[in-house]
């Protein structure tokens, strides 16, 4: 696949994935109002870290060496899916209302809880090869 036409397949992938982010954030909209922290972002990006690890750990080898199709994948699909920028917005928006609490929970709470579900995605990948 030429590098012009990956760049689009990834874009367009990457389109999806933020479609498909904001749907599920809109559908648990009421559990983010509700408890006053954005849960739905952090599962969104759990679980994208799990399985953009179990690819990884699946294919055995670096994302320099992916064939397209699991480029389009991790750095289109998933890449739209998960959100860092949300995540660091969501905390700095909790710090300015005087909630550091919540803000130091979610920071860490994401670093934590995400890299927990990237390590799980890994070893079950290695456990399956």
């Amino acid at each position: 696949m030429s590098a012009p036409l990956l760049a689009l397949v990834i874009a367009v992938s990457g389109g999806v994935g933020a479609g498909l982010r904001f749907t599920i954030d809109q559908a648990m909209r009421g559990v983010r109002v509700r408890l006053r922290f954005p849960l739905p972002v952090l599962i969104i990006n759990a679980s994208g870290c799990f399985v953009m690890a179990f690819l990884v750990g699946g294919f055995g080898g670096t994302t320099a060496d992916f064939p397209p199709s699991l480029l389009a994948i991790e750095a289109g699909l998933l890449g739209g899916f998960t959100t860092f920028s949300t995540v660091s917005t969501d905390t700095a928006e909790m710090w300015h209302e005087k909630r550091y609490g919540a803000a130091i929970a979610n920071a860490g709470g994401t670093l934590v809880v995400c890299l927990g579900a990237a390590i799980a995605g890994m070893t079950l990948a290695a456990a399956m090869r």
